[in-house]
């Protein structure tokens, strides 16, 4: 059983999704909390567990303390979030926060299998999780890369040092340890990591588009791209994000 540790901020205004144009502080953050909780569904609705590591800063929205704010986003996703755990993180950057997450999981509490999530990549579907938990049991590195050589997707049996490995373009360096270190390492489809203006503009093309076909898509991220009235267009000759 793979235990999906989502390595989340609490969805604040101003320090999320920075400088993604057309969005606002508050829209950002709408955004993100939405790409969130579908990350939440998508791993709820596998066989495996979901495992919330928040910082350990002293408040979130409305005075609320990270884990307060995302346990609820757990309440809004799930059906039944008690089966949720909620960890702070350990570490002074992503790199190492995974490191420590995925080493204690694999050594500690003896997990099959590890995947580390941020919550910006919503396209990675209960589908696409559960083929990376059957390609896990082949392999001890499952990847999903992202646009830039990002990764959407983090999959190990075995623990590797994140913090001395997660360097860009980290599908290679990741790759590159794994195959020195004599794993074997497999690939799901790419899918957008949302960290860019070029990356949520597919996000928004492909979700309006399956939606449109009545396709499956991430609920919570459609309904935001919605409300929030973003779509691709042309501006000045540039592709990019529009309003209507």
């Amino acid at each position: 059983m793979t235990v999906h540790a989502l390595l989340a901020d609490p969805p604040v205004e101003g320090h999320l999704l920075d400088g993604i144009a057309p969005l606002t502080d508050a829209e950002a953050a709408e955004l993100y909390a939405a790409m969130v909780k579908d990350t939440m569904r998508n791993v709820d609705g596998t066989g495996g567990d979901l495992l919330v590591n928040y910082p350990p800063a002293t408040a979130g929205p409305d005075g609320q303390s990270p884990e307060a704010a995302l346990r609820a986003l757990a309440d809004e996703a799930l059906e039944d979030s008690s089966d949720a755990r909620f960890e702070v993180q350990v570490g002074d950057s992503f790199a190492e926060r995974a490191s420590n997450t995925a080493t204690h999981l694999l050594e500690e509490e003896d997990a099959a299998s590890v995947a580390i999530l941020d919550g910006l990549a919503p396209t990675l579907l209960r589908t696409a999780l559960d083929s990376a938990a059957m390609t896990l049991r082949r392999n001890e590195v499952v990847l999903a890369p992202g646009p830039g050589g990002r990764l959407a997707y983090l999959g190990l049996t075995e623990p590797i040092d994140l913090e001395q490995v997660l360097e860009p373009p980290e599908v290679e360096s990741v790759t590159a340890f794994a195959i020195d270190s004599g794993y074997s390492v497999d690939f799901l489809p790419m899918h957008p990591v949302v960290s860019t203006d070029e990356a949520l503009s597919t996000v928004v093309a492909s979700v309006r588009a399956q939606r449109r076909a009545e396709r499956l898509v991430p609920g919570f991220t459609a309904t935001a791209i919605e409300d929030l009235g973003l779509r691709v267009g042309e501006t000045d000759g540039r592709r990019g994000l529009i309003r209507g």
